[in-house]
């Protein structure tokens, strides 16, 4: 089970990220990415950006490390504020950054196939938005995260979204993967 919180000034990512943990625990072993207190950088180097399609893109260790996490992760849960109906930019950095060729998907034969085989599930957790305006603005922060990824698992995936919930809701929805 993998925990990655891109935390705000206020705290809630922080909280909510541990009553996921919390609530995690007893049937997982739980590891957490704080990618603000990582100092992971919200855009791409050009160096990254270069490698990208090498068969080496992975230029920072600390990613490396990460990319090892999301492997081998069964389970993915993403705690983040939503503003103006995106992710932040970190969390969207942190996963073109981690989710590269032959770790979150496969080329082959000029074809796209998912390699993330044993997740199972996937969980974004968000703050600061209410869920009528993130619906009037096209949720995109669920669809870019969920559909993302659903694409790089060669099964079904349980999803769940939760908007700015207590952590009592987070502790019963998460008991249930």
């Amino acid at each position: 089970m993998l925990v990655v919180a891109p935390t705000s000034p206020d705290g809630r990512e922080l909280q909510h990220a541990q009553a996921a943990r919390l609530a995690l625990r007893p049937n997982f072993i739980v590891e957490t990415i704080d990618l603000v207190a990582e100092n992971v950088t919200p855009a791409m180097s050009r160096t990254e950006r270069l490698r990208y399609q090498s068969g080496d893109p992975v230029v920072d260790p600390a990613i490396g490390v990460h990319t090892e996490l999301v492997a081998r992760a069964d389970a993915m849960v993403f705690v983040f504020p939503t503003r103006w109906w995106t992710p932040p930019p970190v969390l969207k950095a942190w996963i073109e950054r981690v989710f590269v060729p032959d770790v979150a998907f496969v080329l082959d034969d000029h074809r796209v196939r998912p390699n993330l085989r044993q997740l199972r599930a996937v969980v974004g957790i968000t703050t600061h938005a209410h869920p009528e305006v993130i619906g009037h603005g096209g949720d995109g922060a669920r669809r870019m995260l969920l559909r993302t990824m659903r694409l790089n698992a060669p099964r079904r995936v349980r999803t769940d979204w939760l908007v700015d919930p207590d952590d009592a809701v987070i502790s019963k929805r998460l008991s249930r993967l």
